[in-house]
C-alpha cells in the first residue's frame, strides 16, 4: 500500500498532538508542600537583599581565594565572574589594581532595586520646612 505524502503527514501531525503533554493529562500542579516543622522566611526586599549580599560574599571570596581579601581582574576572569572582569575600572575606584569586597558591593549596591528603593522611600520622607 503507497501512502502519499500529504497522508503521511497529517498522521504525524495528529500523532504529535496526541502525544503532547497538554493532550495527555499532565498538568502544571503545585510544588509539594513543605515538611511539618518547616518554618518558612516571609520574602521581604531586606531578606532578598541579604541573602544577594551572602552570595555576593561567597564569589568573592571563591573568586579572590583564601590568601588574601583582595580580587584582581584576573581572578574574576578565572572565576568565571565576567560581569566583575570587564568592569573592573569601575569597580577598583581607587585605582589600585585590586578590588576589596567593599568596592564589589558598592559597585552592585549601586544597581540593586532594594537599595535604589530604599533611597527613593527616604527622600520622600524628607520634608523640608521653609
Amino acid at each position: 500500500m503507497i501512502i502519499s505524502p500529504k497522508l503521511s503527514l497529517l498522521v504525524l501531525l495528529i500523532a504529535a498532538g496526541l502525544a503532547s503533554p497538554a493532550s495527555s493529562g499532565e498538568t502544571l500542579g503545585r510544588p509539594p508542600e513543605d515538611p511539618p516543622g518547616t518554618i518558612v522566611t516571609k520574602m521581604t526586599p531586606e531578606v532578598v537583599q541579604d541573602a544577594m549580599d551572602q552570595q555576593l560574599r561567597s564569589k568573592f571570596e571563591a573568586a579572590a581565594g583564601t590568601s588574601s581579601n583582595i580580587l584582581t581582574a584576573r581572578q574574576a576572569k578565572d572565576a568565571g565572574w565576567g560581569l566583575v572582569a570587564d568592569r573592573f575600572a569601575k569597580i577598583d575606584r581607587d585605582g589600585d589594581g585590586f578590588a576589596t569586597f567593599s568596592e564589589v558591593q558598592a559597585f552592585f549596591d549601586a544597581r540593586s532595586p532594594v537599595k535604589q528603593q530604599r533611597a527613593n522611600t527616604a527622600a520622600k520622607a524628607v520634608q523640608v520646612i521653609r
